[in-house]
């Protein structure tokens, strides 16, 4: 009984957002991205798809759209496939920081455990900071 009890505060807690409970944080670019590399290292393909920016999406969305139609039903058109194919595990995070902010954009230093610094584009969007990748994507 006493389990129970505190098994539904601590569920309370965290619904209400008085403690973490590893729920995705966009409200920050630095903790967005942060949340998106522990989504995919989790293998959490929903939380990282949401963790794209709009633009991000909708570019991924017509590749993947593209690369089913070229290839008469032998690939998915999901998008989130393409997020996650090839790339095996996100790396270990050794250091994420917030490099610049100029409005609703930002660019963030990403260090991985093994591996060297690289600069990401982050945008705020109306549910929070998400990771934009569209200059990388356009062909």
């Amino acid at each position: 009984m006493f389990s129970r009890a505190l098994i539904a505060v601590a569920a309370l807690a965290c619904l209400t957002g008085w403690v973490a409970c590893n729920r995705p944080d966009w409200s920050t670019p630095v903790s967005a991205y942060i949340s998106f590399s522990n989504a995919l290292r989790k293998g959490e393909v929903n939380t990282a798809w949401s963790a794209l920016s709009a633009e991000s999406q909708k570019i991924l969305t017509a590749r993947a759209k593209a690369i089913a139609d070229a290839s008469d039903g032998g690939m998915s058109d999901n998008p989130k496939t393409l997020l996650v194919s090839g790339t095996g595990t996100a790396p270990d995070l050794k250091e994420v920081t917030l490099l610049r902010q100029q409005g609703n954009e930002a660019w963030v230093s990403v260090v991985p455990s093994e591996g060297s610094a690289r600069e990401v584009r982050m945008v705020k969007e109306s549910d929070g900071w998400k990771l934009d990748v569209s200059d990388l994507l356009e062909d």
